[in-house]
């Protein structure tokens, strides 16, 4: 593909992508010869709520790696939560904020 390639059409074209702590970009839609053994570990949800044993498992991997930065996700939750509010006031409803972080 040639470097004059838009970035997003190579993220979605290319497979094989990993963030700065090694792990997929892609995850569960990567070709297996991307993956390495065991890299991405899949469980039943044991947790209460309409995804508790479910048929299709949890990736407790990336839930592994997104909880070691969870307070940098709620600080960027913050951030887009309000530009929103900036953009459409402050009597948004609380309801809309699950779309917008």
């Amino acid at each position: 593909m040639s470097t004059s390639t838009p970035w997003l059409v190579r993220m979605i074209e290319e497979q094989f992508h990993r963030d700065d702590e090694d792990r997929l970009i892609r995850e569960g839609r990567t070709p297996a010869q991307f993956i390495r053994p065991g890299e991405i570990e899949y469980k039943t949800c044991p947790y209460p709520g309409t995804r508790h044993q479910h048929a299709c498992p949890m990736n407790v991997s990336a839930l592994r790696q997104m909880s070691a930065h969870w307070d940098d996700v709620l600080d960027a939750c913050a951030v887009m939560r309000a530009a929103y509010v900036e953009g459409r006031g402050a009597s948004s409803s609380a309801g809309e904020l699950p779309r917008v972080c």
